[in-house]
C-alpha cells in the first residue's frame, strides 16, 4: 500500500498465509458495482478466517461467492491484520491503531496493476468477524471527523456483524491471564480492548448508535459469547 498520508503502522507483508492490509481476492471481468470487504477477529488471519479447517479450495469468498448471481459483480478484498495472540510482539497495537490503518489502506490502497481500488466511489460493504466488527466500528467513527476519508465513509452502506463482541467479552480477562502465566506472552492490547464494558467500548458505542441507522446492519450471534 502506498500514499501521501503520514500515518504508517509497521507490519510485515503476510503472516500466517494471510496478507497484511487489503488484497484483491476477486474482480468481476466488468466493470465492479460494489465492494465486499472481509474482516477477521481475534486469532484470525484474512486467509484462515474463512475457509473451513483452512482448506484454500474451500475459501468461499474467493471460491464460492462470485458463482452468486448479484455478488458476481462485486469486487472482493481482504483485511488483515496482526491479531494473533499466541505470539509475541508489539503489543502497542490495539482496535484504535488497527482502524487507523484500515483507513490508511482504503484510501491509498493498490491492486496488483497499482491501479486505484475505487474506494468512495461504489457502495462498500463490510462482512466482520469478531474483533474485526470492533475495528470497523472504530474506523467508522474516525472517519466521520476526518474529511480525508469523507468519500469513502459515505460509500460505506452495510456491514454484517459475525459473532462481534459489541459489549465486550469475560472471556477476554481468561485469555489475558492465559497468556501472561501460561504462555508468558505479554496481554495484547486489542485483548484487553475486549474486556467486558470497558470504558472504550462504552463510549464507542454511544456513539456508532448514533450514525448507525444510516446503515443496512446485520449483527449474527452465537448462544455463547464469543471473542
Amino acid at each position: 500500500m502506498s500514499g501521501s498520508s503520514s500515518f504508517s503502522l509497521p507490519r510485515t507483508k503476510t503472516i500466517e498465509s494471510g496478507s497484511m492490509g487489503l488484497d484483491l481476492v476477486y474482480t468481476p471481468d466488468n466493470a465492479h458495482k460494489v465492494i465486499i470487504v472481509f474482516m477477521h477477529g481475534l486469532g484470525g488471519t484474512s486467509r484462515w478466517a474463512w475457509p473451513k479447517n483452512r482448506d484454500p479450495e474451500l475459501f468461499w469468498p474467493l471460491i464460492f461467492l462470485p458463482l452468486e448471481s448479484d455478488i458476481c459483480l462485486a469486487r472482493i478484498l481482504t483485511f488483515g491484520y496482526n491479531a494473533g495472540f499466541h505470539k509475541t510482539g508489539n503489543i502497542s497495537t490495539s482496535v484504535f491503531y488497527f482502524a487507523k490503518e484500515l483507513l490508511f489502506d482504503l484510501k491509498y490502497g493498490k491492486d496488483a496493476e497499482l491501479d486505484d481500488l475505487d474506494m468512495g466511489r461504489v457502495p462498500l460493504i463490510f462482512a466482520v468477524h469478531s474483533l474485526g466488527g470492533l475495528v470497523v466500528r472504530e474506523a467508522y467513527m474516525q472517519g466521520q471527523n476526518d474529511p480525508e476519508y469523507e468519500a469513502i465513509i459515505k460509500a460505506i452502506t452495510a456491514i454484517r456483524f459475525l459473532a462481534t463482541p459489541h459489549r465486550g467479552s469475560t472471556l477476554a480477562q481468561t485469555l489475558n491471564r492465559i497468556l501472561d502465566t501460561t504462555l508468558f506472552i505479554k496481554s495484547k492490547q486489542y485483548v484487553a480492548d475486549l474486556t467486558r464494558n470497558p470504558l472504550t467500548l462504552q463510549n464507542l458505542n454511544d456513539q456508532f448508535r448514533h450514525i448507525a441507522p444510516k446503515l443496512d446492519i446485520v449483527s449474527f450471534t452465537r448462544h455463547y459469547r464469543p471473542l
